[in-house]
């Protein structure tokens, strides 16, 4: 029998939809307990079971999880009935989890389990990492605002199917990055990194599904390429009436800096040449905006570092928008070094017909009408 610890933090991506930099500082006053990574856990958990289904390794497999929402009841939600699934008591009922919480079930669960997977962010990472005593493998069920960690799966589906080769002994032991990024700095244009830690992960023998760090991307060269990107952008893609919307990244900071707009550095803004909506929107915020204009709108996205991600990481505040945003008004900008640098750009949003609309062949801005062009795959 293999036992699989499993660990949800079901507040973790709730600051993204919010036009937060990320929900580790989640307000307490906000009486949330459950954000959008429960939701991920229960396609996980169903993803597992319908790859299993006619495996031999079904009887196999068993989960040790936390109880109430931190697992026990995503089991519940899932109808995941045919889990052997065994409780632990780590948090009281009905009661709001917190980082603690996740790093006590860690250390609960790394005794008996084998391999750990948990569905969250960077920060329920990293409490994953630090709670890990026995030093077991883990894997990262992407479910949270800020993933720049590499110990994640590039999607849920991934790591459902990474779970089966582990249980079919199709799999190998590899490292991962768990890294917690300073939210208040982020706030402040700053990339500050708060903590790393070097964890054991499970690697498919068949191809790689984990995403890469975050790396970022500075020095006088790049400054400058990011200038000539923002001055294109100004004059060939904007007039007055144009609706605009930056997403997350310092090359889109650029653009802002040009419209005098004090963009954070991975938030989301919204406004026209004339006029600033919002500058840390909220997914509400740009919904609304975006269903109610009429004219042109122009979305600017750039790929999240090497992970090459230009949706699914930090951009959840704008993926609603999206669906009302013809994917002809996105224009994708990077510079030149970071395009060297990744073989391709990925989407990893719920919307199945975004993900289609927005794949393929893509031309990207590179400099002052300059352009390469890089395929858009979904994941």
């Amino acid at each position: 029998m293999v036992r699989v610890g499993f660990i949800v933090n079901p507040i973790a991506g709730i600051g993204g939809y919010l036009g937060l930099q990320g929900s580790d500082e989640f307000p307490l006053e906000l009486d949330v307990k459950i954000g959008p990574a429960f939701k991920r856990a229960v396609v996980f958990l169903k993803t597992v079971e319908a790859l299993i289904a006619t495996s031999k390794s079904r009887e196999r497999i068993s989960f040790l999880t936390p109880n109430e929402l931190m697992g026990e009841r995503v089991f519940s939600e899932a109808n995941a009935n045919s889990f052997r699934v065994e409780v632990v008591e780590v948090c009281e009922p009905g009661a709001r989890t917190i980082s603690a919480h996740t790093v006590y079930a860690a250390e609960r669960l790394s005794r008996e389990a084998e391999v750990l997977f948990f569905v969250g962010g960077d920060g329920t990472a990293c409490d994953v990492a630090r709670g890990n005593a026995e030093d077991k493998p883990v894997v990262g069920v992407p479910g949270g605002t800020k993933m720049y960690s590499s110990v994640f799966a590039k999607n849920v589906r991934l790591a459902a199917r990474l779970l089966v080769e582990y249980i079919e002994g199709k799999t190998t032991i590899a490292e991962a990055e768990a890294v917690l990024v300073e939210e208040r700095a982020l706030a402040n244009n700053q990339f500050k990194v708060k903590e790393v830690f070097l964890v054991k992960t499970l690697e498919s023998t068949s191809e790689r599904v984990h995403q890469q760090t975050k790396e970022v991307y500075f020095g006088i060269e790049e400054e400058e390429n990011k200038e000539e990107i923002a001055e294109f952008v100004l004059s060939e893609y904007l007039n007055p009436e144009t609706l605009l919307i930056l997403g997350p990244g310092s090359t889109t900071q650029h653009i802002a800096k040009k419209l005098g707009w004090n963009k954070p550095l991975m938030g989301i803004a919204c406004g026209t040449m004339k006029r600033l909506y919002c500058i840390q929107c909220s997914s509400d915020e740009l919904a609304k905006i975006v269903s109610t204009w009429s004219g042109e709108v122009r979305v600017f996205l750039s790929p999240l570092g090497r992970t090459g991600f230009i949706l699914g990481r930090g951009t959840q505040a704008l993926e609603r928008a999206l669906r009302c945003i013809e994917p002809k008004s996105i224009v994708i900008v990077a510079t030149r070094r970071k395009m060297l640098r990744t073989q391709k750009l990925l989407v990893g949003v719920e919307d199945s017909r975004l993900a289609v609309a927005l794949s393929g062949y893509k031309r990207v801005v590179t400099g002052y009408n300059e352009f390469a062009t890089k395929k858009v795959e979904a994941v």
